[in-house]
Order: structure tokens, then sequence, then C-alpha cells
């Protein structure tokens, strides 16, 4: 019986692989979820977005400690909801 290392090593890919691929369908879930159509999007804005969304979206997903998307800013004060091609910055 083969290994899941083994099947990996078959097909030259490596966990890292896996887990970067893994994370990239996350980010397209979470950011369709958000209302954000990554296909109007150019590539800078993508990877950006991607960017902040592995260093302080995905850690708080893979932990089970990720928030509740919200509509409120840290000063409790509403925030308008991004519009569909609209890339905020990032904190």
């Amino acid at each position: 019986m083969n290994t899941l290392a083994d099947t990996l090593a078959q097909h030259n890919l490596t966990t890292e692989d896996i887990e970067k691929a893994a994370s990239v369908r996350i980010f397209a879930k979470v950011a369709a979820a958000e209302n954000i159509d990554l296909s109007q999007l150019t590539e800078p804005q993508i990877d950006e977005l991607y960017a902040h969304f592995e260093a302080n979206v995905l850690p708080g997903i893979l932990s089970g400690n990720a928030a509740e998307p919200s509509t409120t800013n840290h000063t409790s004060e509403p925030v308008a909801a991004p519009k569909p091609n609209e890339v905020l910055p990032c904190p």
C-alpha cells in the first residue's frame, strides 16, 4: 500500500505543494464569501490580497480561531461593505 508521501513523490509533488493548493482554494472561497470577484482584479491586486489573507486570515482559519466577517472596524463604528471590485488596503 502506498503512503501519501509515496503518492506525492510519484507525481513530483511535495507536502508544501498540497498545502499551497489548499490555501489557494480556501482563499478563493473566502473571497467569494466576501463578495470579491477575483476575476475582476488585476494580478497585483490578487497578489496583495492573497498576501494579506496568508498573513492575517489563514492562520486563524487553520487554528480554528477565525473571526466571523465583520462590517465594523476596531472602534465599533459601522463601515461600508466593500464593493465587489474594491480592494481594501491591508491594515
